[in-house]
């Protein structure tokens, strides 16, 4: 399966291009503030409420501060949490990929109005997912695919309502990709996927690709001569030199049309 990264053509980009590095973005740096937002609810039976307090706690409490915790916790309610949810979605870090290299709106909002670029990646399948080849051992995890250097994205899901309520004491980790995965309707031009880690299995939000997963660049008919030249020297040094086989695409807009096409042109065209 092929997925795309729509791209400005900045330090930033260039410098990820160069070494080969994806970059996750923490949930509360996306550009939609309802983007994964956590739909939480707390139990009200105090036996559980303090099993969670005696869980969670890194040290050791008295009767009476556990105590004063559950009343705490049972005045307050949900509201209790408004600053804890904060600090859950800063643990949690997206990387975000469309399954369209041609839609109009996406080239607008991601890729400078045409003057950025589109990356072209291409997946593997491992079991039931699509991963991403990544350099391995990058990840502390368990996970052996993960481990060996599969990154697995996951289809995005567009609704009109958020996922039901997670009960935060009574709920597991792994029950919370249904936020991570969920999006209003309104996005769904996107066609997302993305993938997701959190915070203590990665040293750096920097994880680098294997060079063999990048398999074409999408130049938007904008872009400059000079940014071109920058691109496709770093394409040369870092990536064909080794071994590595990149196709070149130019974007060109539909006469007549809200619509543009890509067509696969050699380097000689691009400058």
């Amino acid at each position: 399966m092929k997925l795309y990264k729509y791209r400005p053509l900045n330090k930033n980009t260039l410098c990820a291009l160069a070494n080969n590095y994806f970059y996750f973005t923490r949930l509360p740096k996306l550009n939609d503030p309802f983007d994964s937002k956590l739909n939480l609810s707390i139990s009200k039976d105090k036996n559980i409420i303090k099993k969670w307090i005696i869980k969670m706690s890194k040290e050791n409490l008295t009767k009476d501060q556990i105590d004063a915790n559950i009343e705490e916790i049972v005045n307050k309610g949900d509201d209790i949490f408004n600053s804890e949810f904060l600090t859950i979605n800063d643990k949690i870090s997206i990387l975000s990929f469309s399954k369209l290299n041609s839609d109009i709106v996406i080239w607008s909002h991601y890729a400078d109005s045409y003057k950025g670029i589109c990356l072209e990646f291409e997946t593997v399948k491992v079991k039931n997912s699509q991963c991403l080849l990544i350099e391995p051992n990058q990840i502390k995890t368990n996970n052996a695919y993960i481990k060996d250097g599969f990154l697995p994205v996951y289809k995005v899901i567009y609704k009109n309502t958020m996922p039901k309520k997670y009960d935060f004491m009574l709920g597991k980790d792994n029950k919370l990709v249904r936020f991570v995965l969920a999006k209003h309707k309104n996005w769904i031009y996107e066609q997302e996927y993305r993938s997701y880690l959190w915070e203590d299995i990665i040293n750096t939000q920097k994880i680098k690709y294997r060079i063999e997963c990048l398999t074409g660049i999408i130049f938007g008919y904008k872009s400059s001569i000079e940014d071109r030249k920058l691109v496709l020297s770093i394409i040369q040094s870092n990536y064909l030199n080794i071994g590595s086989r990149i196709k070149y695409y130019l974007t060109k807009p539909v006469a007549g049309k809200y619509a543009i096409n890509i067509f696969e042109v050699t380097k000689n065209v691009l400058l």
